[in-house]
């Protein structure tokens, strides 16, 4: 039987099918470096471009600053390549970094020039688009591009983040408009549903260390807010300011539903020296926790009343080695009277009262 044969072709030899992957290799290779090099070229000549407009624009800034005879219709004097060059985003953001940068570091007449410029050269449109930002860090740029630029005719803008859901977000626009308007810019505790966090309410009473006028008359209603972080940042405010006059309301927060804010009043309490509230600490003793005590008693000390030493005394027989020593403290700074109570006390001389007596009556001589 006849079978036929079949002819295969021998093919590319295996050489050849090597050489011809280690080309492929070396063009992919090539690309790979020519688009690392064009991207290097690309961000040095941006740099350098950078360099040169900011030496450019921190002249211009310069002679702002220095420039006498504005007045708030005048327009300040601006080349026309810088005008023109500011048509580009990127060296748009550079002026206003070199603007906030100047403008944080003076005040006065020249800090006004400043915000004159920004103003004149529309740069506000770009801090005010930045709110209207899906991202956040742009949103919170924006917030603190205009409130140092003084831009008090965004209020309404500013507002409406001081409740947003983005923690950053709110904070820069709380912290903006207490800037801007200091005790009046609090108003926005009216209407927050949103914890005011423990750093926040630190920076807020930093801001408000210079601001003119008082809270007193919004105080009332924000004692009573539903939301506990606004009560506590309240009682705080209350002793940051020294509000005397209010002693009695902090008072009545000693039988808030809230322990932070009860903790909160007894703290403010002390730091308002409110010797008329000794009777009321001591009646709130027994419903507090071990916090709650602790804090009665560190109160107690500092305002170092003598009037209700017996109540410390009994103190001193907590199975809480922590009660012991507050309530020995107290006693040591309310003077000699409390001194001797130690002294006389049944267990002086037994472990851990020697020790903590010791130790309290330490601190006092310090």
């Amino acid at each position: 039987m006849f079978y036929p044969q079949l002819h295969i072709s021998p093919g590319m030899p295996g050489q050849d099918w090597l050489v011809l992957a280690m080309v492929m290799v070396l063009g992919v290779l090539a690309a790979l470096l020519s688009l690392i090099l064009y991207f290097l070229l690309r961000r040095r000549r941006a740099e350098r471009l950078r360099i040169r407009w900011a030496d450019i624009y921190g002249r211009i800034i310069q002679r702002t600053i220095f420039h006498e005879d504005a007045g708030e219709r005048d327009a300040m004097p601006v080349p026309v390549v810088v005008a023109r060059s500011l048509g580009r985003p990127q060296l748009r953001q550079l002026m206003i970094a070199q603007l906030i940068g100047a403008k944080r570091a003076i005040s006065g007449t020249a800090a006004t020039n400043l915000v004159q410029l920004y103003r004149q050269l529309a740069l506000d449109r770009d801090s005010l688009h930045k709110l209207a930002s899906p991202k956040w860090h742009l949103q919170a740029q924006g917030i603190q591009e205009l409130a140092t630029m003084e831009q008090r005719d965004y209020l309404t803008r500013l507002y409406r983040l001081t409740n947003a859901q983005n923690e950053v977000v709110r904070r820069e626009a709380q912290g903006a408009i207490v800037q801007l308007y200091g005790f009046d810019g609090l108003r926005f505790l009216d209407v927050i549903d949103t914890p005011l966090s423990e750093w926040q309410q630190i920076q807020l009473l930093r801001l408000l260390q210079h601001a003119i006028g008082t809270p007193e008359e919004n105080i009332f209603r924000w004692l009573r807010s539903p939301n506990v972080t606004v009560r506590i940042f309240t009682l705080r405010l209350i002793a940051e300011q020294h509000l005397q006059q209010m002693i009695p309301h902090v008072t009545e927060c000693l039988l808030d539903l809230s322990g932070p804010v009860r903790l909160q009043a007894i703290r403010s309490l002390g730091e308002l020296a409110a010797t008329d509230s000794v009777r009321s600490l001591t009646s709130a003793y027994q419903a507090e926790g071990l916090a709650g005590r602790l804090a009665i008693l560190q109160t107690l000390g500092s305002i170092g009343v003598q009037g209700d030493l017996e109540f410390l005394d009994l103190q001193l027989s907590a199975t809480d080695n922590r009660i012991k020593l507050e309530a020995a403290r107290a006693l040591a700074r309310s003077g000699e009277e409390g001194l001797q109570r130690l002294d006389r006390y049944p267990q002086t001389n037994h472990s851990p009262w020697k020790e903590i007596f010791q130790q309290a009556k330490s601190e006092w001589v310090l």
